[in-house]
């Protein structure tokens, strides 16, 4: 059993109140870290998956296995949903390339079912509130199978729990930013928020919102060109932290959607000799953001 600390800081401000716990461990360039409702998501290449409870108890550790038997070739992407439904995207070998696919498994690591997915390569995953499964993707080419599709295709694909796909949205040429830039997927309340990069890696990064019909919301230039470092909460707002020359800090900014610009919420502290530092954003639970922190631990912070 994994160990865990609970902490509850006083702070300055009282709309905030924060807990600690520890990680499974230092997650480098093999792996990647999300908090999807408080439950730490670890997906480490090729294809292992880890999952902590909000506690930080582990609730299974997997090697993914293709529907042909084999560990997968790739992953990515995870996301869970309230029942305890963990999705995974995967890719694996087959004879005439690859073939791509998501995973959900129950609490226990169990499983359950594989919704394949042929040539549409998974790239990022949410459960909506409704409980269906949104996959971010792109198409691999039909006669060769290294390029993407030449045809327009559905870039948002929706599933139920049983599979069965239900909408096919959001297709390529429609799409107001660089299909392979997508950073981040994540449902709210009522829409599906996506951080898109610029295609030549300068430039502003997109955040774009659509409804559960797949229609735009809206598209905003966030004047960022980040990997990570920015959370999406249950009620959709939008929160990243930046550096501050001036007080050589990092502050917590929320996204206002009618300016346009990023607001300014408070200073964080980011000394890791610090018992509490505020390292990258990595995930949300409801409408608490959790940031990563020095010695493998993680913050959850409630923001008003």
């Amino acid at each position: 059993m994994r160990r865990f600390v609970l902490v509850l800081i006083s702070l300055a401000c009282p709309s905030m109140a924060q807990k600690v716990i520890f990680s499974s461990g230092p997650c480098y360039e093999m792996c990647s870290r999300t908090v999807d409702k408080g439950y730490t998501i670890d997906l480490t290449r090729p294809g292992h998956v880890e999952v902590l409870d909000r506690d930080g108890l582990r609730l299974f550790q997997t090697l993914v296995m293709s529907p042909t038997g084999r560990p997968v070739s790739g992953i990515s992407g995870g996301a869970i949903d309230t029942d305890g439904t963990v999705a995974v995207g995967a890719v694996w070998d087959v004879e005439r390339g690859y073939a791509g696919g998501v995973m959900l498994y129950d609490r226990s690591g169990r499983q359950m079912r594989t919704i394949r997915t042929g040539r549409f390569m998974p790239q990022q995953v949410t459960f909506d509130p409704n409980h269906y499964l949104w996959v971010y993707g792109w198409q691999r080419d039909a006669d060769d199978w290294v390029l993407e599709d030449r045809q327009d295709y559905p870039l948002l694909r929706r599933f139920s729990k049983d599979g069965t796909e239900e909408g096919k949205l959001l297709t390529r040429r429609r799409f107001p930013g660089w299909s392979g830039g997508v950073n981040l997927l994540r449902a709210a309340k009522d829409r599906i928020g996506l951080l898109v990069a610029p295609g030549s890696g300068e430039g502003e990064s997109q955040w774009i919102e659509v409804d559960f019909d797949g229609k735009i919301i809206g598209n905003w230039p966030v004047g960022k060109t980040w990997f990570g470092d920015v959370a999406y909460t249950e009620s959709g707002r939008l929160y990243t932290r930046e550096w501050d020359a001036k007080t050589s800090r990092h502050r917590l900014e929320v996204f206002d959607r009618e300016s346009g610009k990023w607001l300014p919420l408070m200073e964080l502290d980011d000394n890791p000799e610090h018992e509490i530092n505020y390292g990258n954003l990595v995930g949300t639970d409801g409408d608490r953001i959790v940031f990563s922190a020095a010695h493998d631990k993680l913050i959850w912070m409630q923001v008003k």
